[in-house]
């Protein structure tokens, strides 16, 4: 049986610190909390999807060094499919350092991409992607993602993309995605609009819907029916890496339901503000009890 939802993009491992400020050169200092977890835009979301209890696939590339054995197995933990993740030998896996201020819980990320090859056409699994209800992308992958969004739309297999920032290739995939999530600074440099009416003009581009996402203002979502904001949920924040991954797939979760759109944003955002009382990307994200939990606590369930 094909997996519900199959996402195409990176496979990384995040090593989390968390930090009184930011050091100064030349200089030794401890660290608060860490922790090595698993990373990526479509990866994390992935992972909330399968919490939320979700089949899913993730199809990407590791390197046969440390950091990819261990962001394979940290899918297979999550009961995330990976027999679609390619192992290149003799390849470095992506890794990102993310240094968060124990604060305010805002991050600087510093990052490696690795050796490995983009995944091209040919390593694209047909019948894993048109079997799928959802394809989840990041643009990463050029040539693979493209290729795997055109499969999709010729099956009826919803393209959901997390525009997070301007990639090449990015006006040539946006054609054959239905629905467009992106960060606020994406939605402004590309339109060169603030963010209501940078949403509206994406809006335009052809998406059933489309959201832009704001971080702590929460989001704007826009259908046919109009535009609509959504407040974020006000937790007490110790990490936000990965807020937006975790809010993709709590959004895709919502989808797959049938849920009219506000209900799927007001669910979105109360995935992520969870998360976002834990270090890192995925320790904190919950199952689906504990986000109905959540919401109920706070009448919107």
């Amino acid at each position: 049986m094909s997996p519900e939802v199959v996402g195409v993009g990176a496979c990384l491992a995040d090593c989390l610190n968390v930090f009184p400020g930011l050091p100064e050169l030349d200089t030794k200092n401890p660290v608060g909390p860490w922790s090595l977890q698993g990373g990526g835009p479509v990866g994390t979301a992935l992972v909330t999807l399968a919490r939320l209890g979700v089949s899913t696939a993730m199809v990407g590339k590791v390197g046969d060094d440390l950091f990819g054995s261990f962001a394979r197995s940290e899918f297979l933990r999550e009961r995330v499919d990976v027999s679609h993740v390619i192992v290149e030998p003799g390849r470095t896996s992506p890794l990102a350092v993310i240094l968060i201020d124990e604060f305010t819980g805002k991050r600087t990320i510093l990052y490696s991409l690795g050796t490995l090859t983009p995944i091209q056409p040919e390593e694209i699994p047909r019948e894993l992607i048109t079997g799928a209800k959802v394809l989840h992308l990041e643009g990463f992958q050029k040539e693979g993602e493209l290729y795997a969004a055109k499969l999709a739309r010729e099956a009826g297999v919803t393209v959901v993309y997390d525009a997070d920032q301007g990639r090449p290739g990015t006006e040539d995939l946006l054609p054959y995605v239905d629905i467009l999530i992106a960060a606020r600074e994406f939605a402004e440099q590309y339109t060169g609009s603030p963010a209501e009416q940078a949403l509206d003009q994406l809006f335009k581009l052809g998406f059933k819907l489309a959201a832009v996402t704001l971080g702590d203002r929460g989001c704007l979502c826009q259908t046919s029916e109009g535009q609509f904001h959504v407040p974020a949920f006000q937790v007490k924040v110790v990490d936000t890496t990965g807020a937006g991954d975790v809010f993709h797939g709590a959004f895709i979760y919502g989808l797959l339901k049938g849920w009219e759109p506000r209900k799927i944003a007001e669910f979105a955002s109360a995935v992520a503000a969870i998360k976002c009382q834990a270090l890192g990307g995925r320790q904190g994200i919950p199952t689906l009890e504990q986000a109905l939990k959540f919401l109920r606590e706070r009448d919107k369930a």
